[in-house]
């Protein structure tokens, strides 16, 4: 089982900002409500307002599938929003979720790139080692 990461970035749309704001507020909240096994959740703005970044972490692909299932019904709106950018995954995610990944680049623009893992540590290892 490997972690995997997804961090994706759009532009704002002028004068969306406070709309966006509400949404992504709701969004959060569906997420917290459906979904139990994503990690970790959050949606970020830039300072001056411009940009939104979205990022989340999983403790295996098919948790990220589960969540990209729970958001595509409720994607469509953001369209008005946002323009998307990128989509940047680290790790390997499934045939499902880059399928996934797709439909929601076909909504909303944008690119993405699959980063492969060559090393690291997650947290399983670090609780190991504490426990010896």
């Amino acid at each position: 089982m490997e972690p995997i990461a997804y961090v994706d970035r759009s532009d704002i749309r002028r004068g969306k900002a406070v709309e966006l704001e509400v949404a992504a507020r709701q969004l959060s909240e569906h997420v917290a409500s459906n979904e139990r096994r994503v990690l970790s959740y959050g949606i970020y703005f830039s300072a001056d307002r411009t940009s939104m970044t979205v990022v989340h972490i999983h403790a295996d692909s098919s948790s990220l599938e589960q969540l990209m299932s729970l958001l595509a019904p409720v994607l469509p709106p953001f369209r008005d929003l946002i323009q998307l950018r990128s989509i940047d995954v680290y790790g390997s995610p499934s045939d499902a979720v880059l399928a996934q990944l797709r439909a929601k680049v076909d909504l909303l623009g944008g690119s993405i790139t699959i980063h492969d893992r060559v090393a690291g540590v997650d947290a399983e290892l670090f609780a190991h080692a504490a426990r010896a």
